[in-house]
């Protein structure tokens, strides 16, 4: 099963949380971002790669918006 990296970043580079998974997915990290109730944006890693940028958009109701890895 792959492992996932959820990453939010704090104000500096150093991550200010960090949510380690496995999943069969990367749907997942969508759950446990909107448990963290923030409105931090996320970065979402796979085996040293990032994979995408997750941030909640919207106040009622809630939504994501997944950015694309770049380069």
């Amino acid at each position: 099963m792959p492992h996932y990296s959820l990453i939010f970043r704090g104000d500096g580079a150093e991550p200010r949380k960090r949510i380690e998974f496995q999943s069969e997915d990367p749907g997942r990290a969508l759950l446990l971002a909107h448990r963290e109730r923030g409105e931090r944006a996320a970065e979402l890693w796979s085996d040293g790669k990032r994979v995408c940028t997750i941030r909640k958009v919207g106040v009622r109701p809630d939504y994501w918006m997944i950015d694309p890895a770049r380069g």
